[in-house]
């Protein structure tokens, strides 16, 4: 909306006329550009019809498809949170020129956005700022909207989630499979494989991003070190278990399997004789 003061007229003299249209390719319009834009068309619009009122105020609705940049954040994913900022301002208009404000009447609504499966449309917040764009301290005036979005995740939960941590769960029942039934490795193997191809998957699902990181791909990370870690253990136990025996175990393999839970049993009682000393000492 704005005003425009060649267009003015007094209604009693005209009928009683008190509104009327013009088409936009008639009159002055706002230059009107989106800073952020990622298309061609800076701003695709419809040549819909603009109402004039008697003071010469000018109001203009019209549909509009436009494309903008937004910094994407997956380090959550998929439990992310978006905040993209879509600024508006004249592109050759400075401030003295056109002086760009949030209008009085109404703000930005989200009554007509239509819900999809990906986002959910938290809130908007639109202000009012100055921008230098250009050399020699030239200003221009443009608003500014703070869109924040949320990723949908339920989809993720279970299609992603969910199978990761049956699959750490596997992991828990190698250790405890007896050596004698003979597929203790086999089992660690098929689960190291499935945790590669899923993360493989995974992959593929998730928005490419340089500068940040999902969590989820640091977890199959650890998780595939881990169960290569486990794969390990599992031939050096059953490596030990058939030799009946009748081998010594290395000197370090002994020391940390039998010291080292000795040693932490230890220092656990010790621990409990020192604050029950203390606590004897106090009363």
């Amino acid at each position: 909306m704005w005003i425009d003061e060649n267009l003015t007229w007094d209604p009693s003299e005209y009928g009683g006329v008190n509104i009327t249209t013009v088409k936009p390719s008639d009159v002055w319009l706002p230059d009107i550009s989106l800073y952020e834009n990622a298309q061609k068309e800076f701003i695709n619009f419809q040549e819909t019809f603009i109402m004039v009122s008697p003071n010469g105020e000018m109001d203009w609705y019209f549909p509009a498809t436009v494309t903008s940049l937004c910094k994407v954040d997956i380090t959550y994913f998929p439990y992310d949170v978006q905040r993209c900022n879509v600024t508006f301002g004249p592109w050759s208009y400075m401030k003295h020129m056109v002086d760009f404000q949030l209008s009085r009447h109404s703000d930005t609504t989200m009554d007509l956005f239509h819900q999809n499966d990906v986002w959910v449309l938290q809130h908007s917040v639109g202000q009012t700022l100055d921008k230098e764009l250009c050399c020699d301290n030239r200003t221009w005036s443009a608003i500014t909207y703070q869109i924040t979005i949320r990723r949908m995740s339920l989809f993720y939960t279970k299609t992603v989630v969910l199978p990761a941590l049956l699959f750490t769960m596997l992991m828990t029942i190698v250790c405890w499979l007896h050596p004698a039934s003979g597929e203790k490795v086999t089992l660690a193997v098929s689960n190291l494989l499935a945790l590669i191809l899923f993360q493989q998957l995974v992959a593929d699902r998730m928005p490419p991003s340089g500068e940040t990181t999902s969590i989820l791909v640091d977890f199959f990370i650890s998780m595939i070190a881990m169960c290569g870690v486990e794969v390990f253990c599992a031939i050096a136990v059953l490596r030990i278990y058939h030799m009946g025996g009748q081998t010594e175990l290395p000197h370090f393999l002994r020391r940390l399997m039998l010291y080292g839970p000795v040693l932490s049993l230890y220092n656990g009682k010790r621990t409990k004789e020192i604050l029950k000393t203390q606590q004897a000492n106090h009363e």
